[in-house]
């Protein structure tokens, strides 16, 4: 072929340091094994294919036939990963051996200085006292399920991602359950994994701006999922809890995210998601478009009604809730902070105003022909109310966001025979011209179905109220009113 160079069985490498023969040679990212020896500035052939035996760093290192081995800074082989990939294992060495067989590859140009790739504990870093401590800066990929045998991970910026939840986690197997699997600090994503164990993770931002944003991330049979204490954002998508629940929020957090995930508790004691007493969320903690399935003595979304979040910030969009438990705790659909739609299986959000009263037999007495007075008698306030407090003849707007609502009235009265009558809106006892609406009673002194309608403004936290007022323009003969319905509903 016109375009060969030559076979890549050696290359010429010219030396920066004194090599002897048999000697490792690392070129970037490739490794070969020196042909000859050489000084400073010699020009000598290095093998870049082929068998070749390599010094172990400890005799104790088992390897298996085709087992990776990466190269030490001492160029002695080992199984813990490094910067460089020297080649695969090309026949067994036992722990007796000084020594293993390593068929070179040509592959090292694929290792990069900020990735690691995990089949099994070994390479992770070296645990001391059964903690692996992952290197900063360093995305480690998992192929496999890995076990880390009892031991666990600490962090200070990584990431650790797989290649499909369903064939690529993290498990250990004889863990103490008193320390989490993965602990740490700063910014930890993660994506394509199951974690499956009894304490999952305990992260805390308090120190160091700590960015979560975890994708395809399930936890399976993990009775506690752990604390996340004061990340910058934390955010959870297109994920599962399977048997799972106990992930706890505390500290200063930005927004709180779930979107498109799955959450099936266990049915112990306990929330699946809590957000604690002492917890702030600066801007938003969201949930949507996820299924909670919480059974027995589970609890969907505990959120302490002492923690702090902005009013209608404590957002819950097209959930649906099911599986008899208990659904929501804490803070609920009422209230200032929560703003809830389209959910199914719970109480949805609304700033809504509901009374009435039917068959009222007190008179509203008018003391002249020109003014408006409020109408009397007993109203009951309907349970679909929130945000205002309903007393008779009264909706107080207690919502802490102002907007434009709409008010409508309708009443059927009682009055003098053939009296010109008319019924206002009023806010905050003065009446609305724009909302009046006259009628004249019948030869029985009754008028039936008179409606009201008006926009309003509401201004939120300053109790504005609204009350439905009457007239009589022809004589000062009292106005029963025995039929009234109030509805006020906020306008988005």
């Amino acid at each position: 072929m016109i375009n060969s160079k030559q076979t890549g069985i050696a290359v010429n490498y010219t030396c920066g340091a004194s090599v002897n023969e048999g000697d490792v040679v690392v070129m970037g990212r490739l490794c070969g094994v020196a042909v000859t020896s050489g000084q400073v500035g010699d020009v000598i052939s290095v093998w870049m294919m082929g068998v070749f035996s390599i010094q172990k760093e400890d005799t104790d290192y088992v390897f298996e036939i085709g087992q990776r081995v990466y190269l030490t800074e001492t160029k002695e082989a080992t199984i813990h990963q490094s910067n460089v990939f020297l080649g695969h294992a090309w026949s067994g060495s036992g722990a007796s051996d000084t020594a293993v067989d390593v068929r070179l590859a040509l592959s090292g140009s694929l290792q990069y200085e900020s990735v690691v790739f995990v089949e099994n504990k070994e390479d992770f870093p070296e645990p001391v006292d059964g903690v692996h401590t992952l290197e900063s800066e360093k995305t480690y990929i998992l192929t496999t399920f890995v076990d880390l045998e009892g031991g666990r991970i600490e962090y200070d910026q990584a990431a650790i991602i797989g290649f499909n939840s369903e064939t690529c986690g993290l498990k250990s197997t004889g863990k103490p359950n008193d320390v989490a699997l993965i602990s740490g600090i700063g910014d930890l994503p993660m994506s394509n994994l199951d974690i499956e164990t009894d304490w999952a993770v305990d992260i805390d931002g308090t120190t160091k701006t700590t960015a979560l944003d975890w994708k395809a991330v399930n936890f399976s049979n993990c009775p506690k999922v752990g604390v996340i204490k004061s990340p910058t954002n934390f955010v959870y998508t297109d994920s599962a809890f399977l048997n799972s629940r106990g992930l706890e929020f505390d500290g200063t957090i930005g927004t709180i995210a779930f979107d498109t995930c799955l959450f099936q508790g266990d049915g112990g004691n306990g929330a699946i998601i809590k957000v604690l007493s002492t917890c702030t969320v600066s801007r938003r903690f969201r949930a949507q478009f996820s299924s909670f399935i919480c059974t027995s003595s589970t609890k969907g979304i505990d959120f302490s009604t002492s923690a702090t979040v902005d009013n209608d910030q404590y957002i819950l969009f097209r959930n649906n809730f099911s599986g008899g438990g208990t659904y929501t705790q804490g803070v609920l659909y009422s209230d200032n902070k929560s703003d809830w739609q389209d959910n199914k299986g719970i109480q949805n959000s609304a700033t809504i105003s509901e009374y009435y009263m039917s068959g009222n037999a007190v008179a509203t007495v008018l003391a002249n022909t020109t003014g408006y007075f409020k109408i009397l008698g007993t109203t009951i306030s309907d349970a679909i109310t929130q945000r205002f407090t309903n007393t008779n003849n009264r909706a107080t707007h207690i919502g802490a966001l102002s907007g434009a609502f709409k008010v409508t009235a309708i009443l059927s009265l009682n009055s003098g025979n053939n009296n010109q009558v008319y019924a206002r809106v009023a806010l905050n006892g003065t009446t609305l011209e724009a909302s009046q609406k006259p009628t004249t009673t019948n030869g029985r002194g009754r008028a039936e179905n008179i409606m009201l309608q008006k926009i309003v403004n509401l201004t939120g936290g300053a109790n504005d109220y609204i009350e439905v007022h009457v007239r009589n323009a022809t004589a000062t003969t009292d106005i029963i009113v025995t039929e009234l319905s109030v509805i006020i509903e906020r306008l988005k």
